[in-house]
């Protein structure tokens, strides 16, 4: 926990300075040194700088991006781990997964599975036109389970495109662009289950100040 950032990732605040600073800007930073050390050492060609900066800010942001945020929500109800106050009980996880769950992650996996051997293998020359498909489980898993899904989702997304993606199968496709596209999955997917944790967390505060107050009324 940071001056302003939780490190549990509990609010849209918390997931903003994450994604700006630790997907975004520290990313870029990094590439900057690397990039120019090897241009400085003669290693790389000028020209290549800045394309290179781009393809590692990218490449970082993403991994930082879809595992960084799946180890918060796991490791959320160790209250040992963290330094803040002790874990709610409304931001942990609060029961096993139901069968009904489990069987909507699985088929949200085979659908993500299925969309991205779709986008990237049978319609490889047309895979950027196609990529919104991937937002799909990740908007689904974020608005249905909130931050807790769409850390999963995004992840899954990425680990799934990864596996079954290889350079030679991206055709006239830009790599870069495929992984922009990923970061892109894993930005928009991280807000929305941020907005829709808090929204739930705020709805569940006032049902519980209503409740009181009826009670008290009724005395």
């Amino acid at each position: 926990t940071y001056a302003r950032c939780n490190a549990r990732l509990r609010t849209v605040r918390d997931v903003a300075y994450f994604l700006g600073l630790m997907v975004r800007v520290a990313p870029f930073l990094l590439s900057l040194w690397k990039m120019g050390v090897l241009e400085i050492t003669g290693v790389m060609d000028a020209a290549a700088f800045w394309p290179q900066v781009l393809a590692y800010t990218v490449g970082d942001g993403t991994g930082i991006g879809m595992l960084v945020p799946v180890l918060a929500v796991a490791l959320r109800p160790f209250p040992t781990l963290w330094w803040d106050q002790p874990l709610r009980a409304t931001e942990g996880y609060q029961h096993a997964a139901r069968p009904a769950q489990l069987l909507e992650g699985g088929l949200l996996t085979v659908g993500a599975l299925i969309a991205a051997w779709f986008i990237f293998v049978a319609r490889p020359g047309l895979a950027l036109e196609f990529s919104y498909l991937l937002f799909l489980p990740v908007l689904w898993m974020a608005v249905r389970y909130g931050m807790e899904g769409a850390a999963l989702g995004a992840r899954g997304v990425n680990v799934t495109t990864a596996v079954i993606v290889a350079p030679s199968e991206l055709g006239d496709t830009n790599p870069y662009a495929v992984q922009l596209g990923m970061l892109t999955v894993t930005v928009v997917g991280l807000y929305l289950g941020a907005y829709v944790s808090s929204r739930r967390r705020t709805l569940s505060r006032l049902e519980k100040t209503l409740a009181r107050a009826a009670q008290h009324d009724a005395m």
